[in-house]
């Protein structure tokens, strides 16, 4: 977080950052929680929503259906709290998975959690960043385990603080980027006059 508003701060049109915890698994449902969940993000004013998941611990437990429906509403509330925000979806990193006699093998439920997000994703008008792609694509753990330091834990499960370090680096140059972009062509365009273009938000 430090080093996405020093980067955004060096414009001199920073944004502020914030977060809300993530409700429960089946939280909205309840209406009081979601009015109160719904009241404290629309309270900040975001100009931008970032769902940002994990996959599920156990890959046996990985149903696509039901999580892509839980991420759906959990995205569904965000945007009826920030209905002018943008959005941007973003897929788990690489992991591993410890299993008894096999030793550590790739966890399926992160094929399955970024391709139902991006699904999500698309079909929401958002953008969508993958944590995986941007380690290296599939079975990146294992190569970011072998780095000096290390970037992944011993499992593979986990990445390290300086793999979290790392990859909040590669987060924050992408969307810096993408944002730096945006007001340029934003100032282009009040320049002349032109309309926005459209596409995802």
């Amino acid at each position: 977080r430090g080093r996405l508003e020093s980067a955004l701060q060096a414009s001199g049109r920073a944004p502020a950052l914030d977060s809300v915890a993530p409700p429960e698994s089946g939280a909205l449902s309840d209406a009081a929680l979601k009015q109160s969940w719904t009241e404290a993000l629309r309270a900040r004013g975001p100009h931008l929503l970032v769902l940002a998941p994990a996959a599920p611990e156990y890959p046996l437990e990985m149903d696509a259906d039901a999580f892509r429906a839980e991420q759906a509403s959990v995205l569904s509330a965000m945007r009826a709290a920030a209905p002018a925000a943008s959005c941007l979806v973003v897929g788990p990193p690489d992991r591993l998975h410890l299993l008894p006699g096999q030793g550590a093998v790739r966890a399926e439920s992160t094929d399955i959690a970024t391709r139902a997000l991006r699904e999500l994703a698309a079909s929401e008008g958002c953008a969508f960043w993958s944590a995986r792609g941007a380690m290296g694509g599939r079975g990146a753990m294992r190569r970011w385990q072998s780095i000096d330091p290390p970037l992944g834990d011993a499992t593979g499960a986990r990445l390290t603080p300086a793999g979290v370090s790392a990859l909040a680096e590669a987060f924050a140059d992408e969307l810096v980027s993408a944002w730096r972009a945006e007001v340029a062509s934003g100032e282009a365009r009040a320049e002349t006059g032109a309309a926005p273009a459209g596409g995802a938000r």
